[in-house]
């Protein structure tokens, strides 16, 4: 089953739109999050595998902003963003990228 991934999420009052970013193509970074201009950027030159755990790692990130007051240690993203990729893989789904911009 494949699952579309939005332009944009909703987290908390806060809008993110969802980019590949061609600048981090030649990057350690699988993503990134620009809260300023509320972006969540991923690789596009990345695995499907390092892509999903890119936006599970970015979504963790800013829900650590909004709700946890940023007080959740990279450690603790690193670490469960890997859990929850490994969970998100037993539903046997894939993300459909199609609708999502490179810049």
């Amino acid at each position: 089953m494949k699952i579309k991934v939005p332009t944009q999420i909703q987290i908390g009052g806060h809008t993110f739109s969802i980019l590949f970013d061609r600048s981090l193509e030649d990057t350690n970074l699988y993503g990134s999050t620009n809260f300023r201009l509320q972006e969540i950027k991923i690789n596009p030159l990345r695995p499907p595998s390092q892509q999903v755990e890119a936006l599970i790692h970015e979504f963790h990130h800013i829900v650590a902003v909004v709700y946890a007051n940023n007080s959740v240690s990279e450690e603790v993203v690193d670490s469960t963003s890997e859990g929850f990729l490994q969970v998100f893989n037993q539903f046997n789904t894939e993300l459909d990228w199609s609708d999502i911009p490179t810049v």
